[in-house]
């Protein structure tokens, strides 16, 4: 029987989920999602000012941006002024687009949020001041201008493509009677394309084989749920003979499978946004096709060794 020693660190990582707002929304439309979300901040204009409030009896800042969300694009995000900030792409001031987010110091560091409408305008639900509640102020004010604290990006940009290009590398493993930790390294280079709420993708995935002596090259179609769950199936190039140590002798295998060479599943439960990138820690499991050479016995623990992998590592991601 299979010994799995390898140490499958995504049991250990789903508590370090980020939360469930893992990244800014996705369209295909980007342009018109900030028409969207301006027009739907501007629908509460002359709403009261209420602390914790969510409805047109009252709003406070952060729950404009919740409502302004959820009419425009039907996405449920932060309720914070501060977990919006940690979780919005940060956007250089010269480079605000409407429907991006303005964040101030005022009664305290980010303290206050609006929405951005363009020509330096932007929408929120003031609790001070000669005018309160549901609002359109300006930028260039001299108190808002002194507040300003930064902008976060929640849709991509209007001129967007919706293409995510994408750089991964681990190390895999999994443990037969005879192999060690670590299997070898696998690393992943992809494009995906936003659709639907789906990222269909292509990737290229070559890896290093240790426990088989092979240098493995498989390219695959990818299908994208969400953020956190990837699935791909496709051809591969194997470069060497197969061969796997098993029980103090070796086996050999011959690389199968045509179309359906490599497949699997990445998981990634825990991400961060660093910069323009998006930085995730995944977990693979991956199904490889390799057939016994035909003098082998059967041996079911020895196949599913060869045939199977599994690995962590770190994912990379950017939007163009």
């Amino acid at each position: 029987m299979v010994k799995l020693r390898f140490a499958f660190l995504t049991v250990a990582l789903t508590a370090l989920s980020f939360s469930l707002f893992g990244a800014p929304v996705a369209t295909v439309q980007p342009k018109a999602a900030r028409q969207k979300i301006a027009d739907a901040a501007e629908a509460y204009l002359g709403v009261p000012y209420r602390f914790g409030g969510l409805d047109r009896s009252g709003l406070d800042c952060s729950g404009l941006v919740f409502l302004s969300m959820r009419d425009a694009v039907g996405a449920r995000v932060p309720r914070t002024v501060r977990q919006l900030s940690s979780w919005t792409d940060p956007v250089d001031r010269l480079s605000l687009q409407s429907g991006d987010l303005v964040y101030f110091n005022t009664t305290g560091p980010l303290a206050h949020v609006g929405i951005y409408l363009g020509d330096n305008q932007f929408i929120h639900s003031a609790s001070d001041g000669s005018k309160t509640g549901v609002i359109v102020s300006s930028l260039n004010e001299s108190y808002w201008r002194r507040a300003y604290a930064g902008a976060g990006r929640i849709v991509p940009p209007a001129d967007y493509l919706g293409i995510l290009l994408a750089f991964a590398g681990g190390a895999t493993g999994i443990q037969g009677p005879d192999s060690s930790y670590l299997r070898g390294a696998a690393f992943q280079l992809g494009a995906e394309y936003e659709l639907f709420g789906f990222r269909p993708g292509l990737e290229l995935r070559p890896e290093w084989d240790a426990a088989l002596g092979v240098f493995r090259v498989p390219l695959t179609l990818s299908i994208g749920v969400g953020d956190t769950l990837r699935f791909f199936v496709g051809p591969a190039l194997v470069l060497g003979n197969p061969e796997l140590k098993w029980n103090g002798g070796s086996r050999s295998y011959a690389a199968s499978g045509g179309l359906l060479a490599s497949g699997g599943v990445t998981w990634m439960p825990f991400s961060f946004r660093s910069g323009a990138a998006r930085v995730s820690v995944y977990g693979e499991a991956v199904w490889q096709r390799y057939e016994p050479a035909a003098d082998e016995a059967e041996d079911f623990g020895a196949d599913v060794a060869a045939n199977f992998r599994a690995s962590v590592g770190v994912r990379v991601r950017w939007g163009i």
